[in-house]
Parts: C-alpha cells; sequence; structure tokens
C-alpha cells in the first residue's frame, strides 16, 4: 500500500484513498501483478471507525481505453 490518504471532518465521518498493489498466482499457477486504487468512507459508530463504503478501480490507458493494470503512480 502506498499514497495513503485519510481526511475528516473532525467527529464521525471521513474518506481515504490508497494506490495498492497485488502478486500471486492464478488459478492456473501463473504469476499475476496489477495496481488497484481504493477508496473507503469511514463512519465512526460508538466509538469505532467502519468502512461505510469501499470502491476500487483501476488505470486506464487514455490512448486504448482499456485498463492498464501495470502502471505505476
Amino acid at each position: 500500500m502506498s499514497d495513503l490518504t485519510i481526511v475528516s471532518n473532525g467527529s464521525d465521518l471521513a474518506y481515504g484513498h490508497s494506490i495498492q498493489d497485488f502478486s500471486g498466482t492464478d488459478s492456473s499457477g501463473a504469476k499475476i501483478a496489477f495496481v488497484l486504487r481504493a477508496t473507503d468512507i469511514y463512519r465512526k459508530v460508538n466509538g469505532k471507525w467502519l468502512i461505510e463504503h469501499e470502491h476500487y478501480s483501476v488505470p486506464v490507458d487514455l490512448t486504448t481505453a482499456k485498463a492498464d493494470l501495470m502502471s505505476k503512480p
């Protein structure tokens, strides 16, 4: 995880975003790697911060309009 930023209203609502690198193997055993951007909305309930909404997106190659899973920030 990199570029983690969290902003709060100071009481009960916050949002955050980060860049997340993933790697592993797919179901056929081939190695895979990709980059996602995560955006979260947090709400404080009974003194605990909970994720209320989570969204993942991938970079897009503007020339081809296709996902670019290997793009680095």
